[in-house]
Formats: structure tokens, C-alpha cells, sequence
């Protein structure tokens, strides 16, 4: 939802926050993306721009949503390490 705050509110679709809602209560990761049209005065002044300058008025492109299940022997596999005194850590 931090995207919505960047964007022109017309380039939102009108259930974006319901449904970005949703998918965050369902456990789906969101990856938002917008676009927007900036013109550089020369080549080099590429590295002179402001990140706030560019992240301004940007137009909703669309939401990536995707899930990480745990795979169906990961629990079976845990529980063995942990009966071998083997501390794990799952990174996700």
C-alpha cells in the first residue's frame, strides 16, 4: 500500500486497497509497480537526481502478488533436526 501514497490517485484502480488487504490477510507478498516519464537535462545529471524527485506522480502499472508454502516434508524435517540438537532457521 506504500506505493498508493507515490501515485497519481486516477491511476488506482478503485478496490486497490480492499484488495491489497485482502491478499496481505490470505499471506500472498505483494510487489507493486508504477511508472513514470522523467527527462534528464544531460547524460551525467542522471546521477544528480533526488529519489523524491523521481518518486512523485507516478502511474499505477499493477501488483505482483505470489505466495512461499513450505514444501510438504519441511515439517518432518524440522522436527528431526530438532530432535538431533540442530538449530535451524528458515529465511525466507
Amino acid at each position: 500500500e506504500a506505493i498508493a501514497k507515490l501515485c497519481v490517485p486516477s491511476s488506482l484502480p478503485p478496490n486497490f486497497h480492499e484488495k491489497t488487504r485482502q491478499s496481505a490477510r490470505n499471506g500472498i507478498y505483494q510487489l507493486a509497480m508504477a511508472t513514470s516519464t522523467y527527462t534528464f537535462k544531460t547524460a551525467n545529471s542522471v546521477n544528480e537526481v533526488k529519489r523524491e524527485d523521481i518518486e512523485k506522480e507516478l502511474n499505477f502499472a499493477g501488483v505482483i502478488n505470489f505466495q512461499n508454502s513450505m514444501k510438504e516434508d519441511s515439517p518432518q524435517v524440522i522436527q528431526e533436526l530438532r530432535e538431533g540438537d540442530i538449530v535451524s532457521a528458515i529465511i525466507t
